[in-house]
């Protein structure tokens, strides 16, 4: 464990300021992971492209955001918690004002990259400040606030981002970023730097190997969208992720610090944890991303509708989080989080068959956020619950990766359905009126009637099946969230020891 500086330095600045100025930072990151949802739509229409390549507008910042924070925890001891905080705030400005500026999808989605490195940067280097800077006694607290401004950001992002989209257009989702990390930088200057008393080795290879593996397989998927399944030149970007797995897990046994720690991944019931983190990254993050747009597409909402409607699962989150917390601590972590699982897998079914309208959607969410509220954290304490001391840190830092994967897997894969309804879309319009198909992006056409109306209905059917197809798949891997976790119950809770850390070790 990492021994912090001495918080002598820091006496000077009140705790409330370093909070406040680390929150700003750790606000907007957060912010513009669900601020971009609603615009996703708007982009397809400008851009003249199709849904399934601005959908990775949010993969590919997932990606590079999961392959940045494992380092940038490191990167801050080695150089300064607060030269890195005021990096990588300055490196997603930048990357906000360039995506505000991107003339195509490309552009976009490179300069979606360099805002998720410095987005990356932001939350572990302001963990690390806070506990360099505060005292013991508060930094429990302080923690506990960083982790309530990420859920009032996940709140206040499809909200903010419809009523931006509607009224200025989506290029302010991002250029309302700029001016608030300025302030962010500047007020940050008066920190002083602090570093951690060990030295650490990067491991640039293992992220390059984990990044490289989770991009082939998103390929693989781009040529599945576009070619047959007996199409040969399908599977090389799927093969190629299976030998960088491989390769990832050969490396990460042998390296000092490794990105995965390969040895919390060797016992059974660690092993389920970690996949049950996965498949609830699926399930959850290919809700959040879709269904602004199916409230769009399929139920007709406008652009600032299709964001509040969220809000019934993010008010829910937030409660039943905290509440979620004291049942574990009577009933135990297990039970809960199982029962959480249970209540996300039955609302994900009644997505498939039961959300025909704006107000039955609103109140499967509501339901859906109890589920999450129990899930949402508890990986966390339920991975740590099973390792040594020792461990704890590592524990916690790989179920966020899993997590994570499974939330760029998710949403990849959904882009693969709506791909087939809009090739469907196009095959039907090419017959009704010859000389028309194309490919044409996925957008919904005005409403009116004659022609228009069929286009309207037509586009209703195939993409109301794609995002049925979507919703199914996201139930049925939370069918398998449900069998990890129950296999974790039956297994019981195994104790830990010195024996389980040496068994850790060895392994």
């Amino acid at each position: 464990m990492i021994e912090m500086e001495s918080v002598e330095k820091s006496k000077s600045i009140s705790p409330v300021y370093t909070l406040a100025v680390l929150a700003i930072g750790v606000f907007m990151a957060q912010l513009d992971v669900t601020i971009f949802v609603p615009a996703l739509n708007s982009v397809v229409s400008e851009y003249k492209t199709t849904f399934e390549w601005v959908i990775w507008t949010v993969t590919i910042y997932m990606l590079a955001f999961t392959v940045t924070m494992p380092l940038a925890g490191k990167i801050s001891d080695l150089y300064g918690r607060k030269r890195l905080y005021i990096f990588g705030v300055g490196l997603f400005s930048i990357g906000s004002l360039a995506c505000g500026l991107a003339w195509d999808i490309n552009s976009l989605l490179f300069f979606r990259i360099i805002q998720a490195i410095g987005g990356g940067m932001i939350f572990p280097s302001a963990l690390a400040e806070i506990g360099s800077s505060i005292s013991k006694e508060k930094r429990g607290m302080a923690l506990g606030i960083m982790m309530a401004v990420n859920a009032v950001a996940a709140i206040i992002g499809p909200n903010l981002g419809g009523f931006l989209v509607e009224n200025l257009g989506w290029r302010y989702v991002f250029y309302i970023n700029p001016p608030i990390g300025i302030l962010a930088i500047l007020l940050a200057l008066k920190f002083p730097e602090t570093y951690g008393t060990e030295k650490h080795k990067i491991d640039i290879v293992g992220a390059i190997l984990l990044a490289g593996g989770l991009l082939s397989f998103m390929l693989g998927i781009v040529r599945i969208e576009k070619l047959p399944l007996s199409d040969v030149t399908v599977y090389p970007f799927f093969i190629a992720a299976a030998a960088l797995a491989i390769l990832l897990v050969m490396y990460e046994k042998r390296t000092v610090e490794p990105i995965l720690n390969i040895p919390l991944l060797s016992r059974g019931d660690l092993l389920a944890v970690n996949l049950a983190a996965l498949t609830f990254g699926f399930c959850f993050f290919s809700v959040v991303l879709y269904i602004p747009s199916f409230a769009q597409l399929i139920l007709g909402l406008g652009i600032q509708d299709s964001g509040t409607i969220l809000t019934p699962l993010t008010l829910s989150v937030l409660v039943m989080a905290v509440l979620g917390g004291k049942l574990m601590d009577m009933y135990g972590i297990k039970p809960i989080i199982l029962l959480g699982a249970a209540i996300m897998c039955i609302s994900l079914f009644g997505l498939v068959y039961f959300s025909t309208s704006s107000l039955i959607l609103a109140t499967i969410l509501l339901v859906m956020g109890i589920g999450v509220g129990f899930c949402m954290g508890s990986f966390q304490n339920l991975m740590m619950s099973l390792v040594p001391d020792s461990y704890k840190g590592s524990a916690s830092g790989i179920v966020n990766v899993f997590m994570n994967i499974g939330g760029i897997i998710g949403p990849t894969i959904g882009s693969y359905y709506l791909s087939r309804g809009s090739k469907k879309i196009e095959e039907l319009k090419a017959s009704m009126m010859p000389g028309t198909g194309g490919d044409t992006p996925m957008t919904m056409p005005p409403s009116g009637t004659g022609m228009d109306q069929m286009m309207l209905n037509l586009v209703k059917d195939c993409m109301g099946e794609a995002f049925s197809d979507i919703f199914m798949l996201t139930a049925a891997v939370s069918v398998l969230t449900i069998i990890l976790l129950a296999y974790l119950v039956i297994r019981g809770r195994r104790a830990v020891s010195g024996d389980t850390a040496g068994e850790l070790m060895e392994n």
